[in-house]
């Protein structure tokens, strides 16, 4: 027991020693820039950035309750893209059967705040462009998911989202984006940063 407590005061005034030598404060230095720096590679491989997310979504046969016999010629698949880049954000919807797209909107606005916490942003948005059929099925869709009124939907001001991203998968590959205060969820493939990819 004595031999070890020896052998323990020596090994505490060799490592004191080494610390406060010159060779030990460089390596100490040294080993912490080591640290720093293959945290931060570590990081940038996993962590998509928070400026730059672009989403393509699909809802298959969202419209459970069509008429099969009319089902071909029903819009019946909606797709939603969605892209943040830096400080602009756009949302197009389309509704459209297997020949051609039905009905479409294309939103678009200036990120105004990001909680990087939970990675929601707070969006203002502006209709740009729309086309409704006379019995819309894409209209009153995007009254709950925008929670908007008939009225704000027809006009083109510019009105407050907040979007946010949750569950991205390990890969990068996949995400669900969800839709506050509606509280719509979308299962989402994440696109390319890189147009050429």
């Amino acid at each position: 027991m004595v031999k070890l407590s020896l052998r323990m005061r020596r090994w505490r005034r060799k490592t004191r020693r080494f610390v406060q030598s010159k060779r030990g404060k460089l390596t100490l230095i040294f080993s912490l820039l080591l640290l720093v720096f293959g945290g931060a590679s570590a990081l940038e491989k996993w962590v998509t950035p928070h400026h730059l997310w672009r989403f393509t979504c699909y809802a298959d046969g969202y419209l459970s309750n069509a008429d099969p016999l009319k089902q071909d010629a029903m819009p019946s698949d909606l797709m939603l893209l969605f892209e943040i880049e830096h400080q602009q954000a756009s949302l197009h919807y389309q509704l459209a059967t297997d020949a051609a797209i039905a009905e479409f909107a294309v939103l678009q606005g200036e990120v105004v705040n990001v909680d990087l916490g939970s990675l929601t942003y707070q969006l203002a948005l502006q209709i740009k462009v729309r086309q409704w059929q006379g019995d819309s099925l894409l209209q009153p869709y995007l009254l709950n998911e925008l929670s908007l009124t008939k009225d704000r939907l027809q006009l083109f001001d510019a009105f407050p989202l907040k979007v946010q991203i949750l569950d991205i998968d390990n890969n990068h590959s996949r995400a669900t984006v969800k839709f506050i205060p509606s509280n719509s969820l979308w299962s989402c493939q994440t696109m390319s940063a890189d147009p050429h990819q």
